[in-house]
């Protein structure tokens, strides 16, 4: 059984001080070293320590995609309080690479979280290319059926009314949204100096468009704003993978 070399925690806005101190008391009962990640900017490549088992808390799991994005091939082991398949089922970002990811819960014992770090393999390759892939999906997805959704609407005749087939072809994208990403589509993001959840947004829109005897620009607007939203935060988080591929 091959330790990691490096044990790592995030330090950035969302720190955890429970994978903090989880951290320290593995560092220092292996003989591991400890070490600070930041999540990736947007400047250059980031180079990321080999053979390294990060820990993460369970509001942590968000950040993981854009690490996976960059190039962050190490194990992870989630701290909570739910199991690995329940937390698996919610973010399966979680279940890539075998032997890379497992979750040790606030009721287990020292030892258990000691031997989960000792069994953490880091992601093969070809796991992590194949999983950077299915992060791509989704704003290739975005490309393919959103934005050609958009600019037909955005071709409308000022003085004309909405045309039906393109608002049905809007209703199913957002259904869709709603049905593979829910987490990103019950955020609350502020759009025309209005807060409200993404799918209220979506939904508010659509009722507007459907409802009125003149195209009114603004609403494409506001639509490309709510969309733009949704899938920085789809890209970010790994949300709904393998569902646009």
């Amino acid at each position: 059984m091959n330790l990691p070399r490096v044990i790592l925690v995030l330090i950035d806005a969302s720190s955890s001080p429970v994978a903090n101190a989880a951290a320290t008391v593995v560092s220092t009962l292996l003989g591991i070293e400890k070490s600070w990640l930041q999540t990736p900017g947007s400047e250059g490549k980031v180079k990321y320590p080999k053979q390294s088992v990060l820990i993460l808390s369970t509001e942590q799991i968000s950040r993981l995609a854009e690490l996976r994005w960059h190039g962050f091939d190490g194990a992870v082991l989630v701290l909570g309080s739910e199991s690995f398949e329940a937390l698996g089922a919610k973010h399966p970002i979680l279940l890539w690479g075998q032997g890379s990811h497992d979750v040790c819960t606030y009721a287990g014992k020292l030892p258990d979280l000691l031997q989960k770090v000792a069994e953490l393999v880091p992601m093969e390759p070809e796991n992590l290319k194949m999983l950077q892939k299915e992060l791509k999906a989704a704003n290739q997805w975005f490309q393919r059926r959103v934005i050609p959704c958009l600019r037909k609407l955005e071709k409308m005749p000022q003085n004309g009314a909405w045309d039906a087939k393109a608002l049905a072809s809007l209703a199913t994208i957002i259904e869709q949204l709603r049905a593979h990403t829910p987490v990103a589509c019950h955020a609350v993001v502020e759009v025309g100096g209005y807060s409200a959840q993404i799918q209220q947004h979506f939904q508010i829109l659509l009722e507007q468009m459907s409802q009125a005897d003149t195209c009114d620009r603004t609403q494409i607007v506001l639509l490309r704003e709510v969309f733009a939203k949704w899938r920085d935060l789809v890209v970010k988080a790994g949300e709904g993978l393998r569902a646009f591929s």
